[in-house]
C-alpha cells in the first residue's frame, strides 16, 4: 500500500468519526448529561478522531521528510510550519491533542461540560483538518 493510499484510508476513517459526532451535535445538555453510555461513546469517538488526525499528520510529516514531531501537539505545529494548517486550526487541534491525553490517561478528570463543548465544536475542526490534507493527496499540494 502506498503512502497516499494509507493517508486516504485514514482520511476515510476520520470522516466516519466526523459523521458520528455530527449525528450527535443536536443533543441537549440534559440528554447528554443524563446518559453516561452516550457520554462515554462521545469521549471515545473524540479520542480516536484526534488519534486519527495525529496518525495522518505523522504519515505526512514522515513522507515529506519534515522535522520529526516531538509530541502530539508538535505534530500540528510541524504541519502549520509547512502551511498545511492555519494558526486558528493549529491552536484548536493542539488543545484537542491535550484533551485527548486526559481522555486516555486521566479519565477520572473528564468534565462532561468540556466533552459536550468539544462535541459541538470539534467536528468543524476535524473537517477543516481533513479538507486541508486532501490537496496533498492530489499531487499539486505536496508529494504525499
Amino acid at each position: 500500500m502506498t503512502n497516499r493510499e494509507r493517508i486516504r484510508e485514514k482520511l476515510v476513517e476520520l470522516t466516519s468519526y466526523i459523521d458520528d459526532l455530527v449525528k450527535l451535535q443536536n443533543l441537549s445538555w440534559a440528554d447528554f448529561q443524563s446518559n453516561v453510555m452516550l457520554r462515554r461513546g462521545v469521549e471515545r469517538t473524540l479520542q480516536v478522531a484526534v488519534e486519527c488526525t495525529l496518525d495522518i499528520g505523522n504519515m505526512v510529516i514522515s513522507h515529506e521528510q519534515w522535522r520529526a514531531a516531538e509530541s502530539n501537539r508538535d505534530v500540528f505545529r510541524v504541519l502549520a510550519e509547512h502551511g498545511v494548517l492555519s494558526v486558528s486550526l493549529l491552536n484548536n487541534l493542539m488543545k484537542a491533542a491535550s484533551y485527548r491525553n486526559i481522555l486516555v490517561h486521566e479519565y477520572t478528570r473528564i468534565e462532561p461540560s468540556v466533552v459536550f463543548n468539544l462535541l459541538k465544536k470539534m467536528p468543524k475542526d476535524l473537517r477543516d483538518f481533513r479538507d486541508r490534507l486532501l490537496p496533498l493527496l492530489e499531487g499539486d499540494g505536496g508529494r504525499a
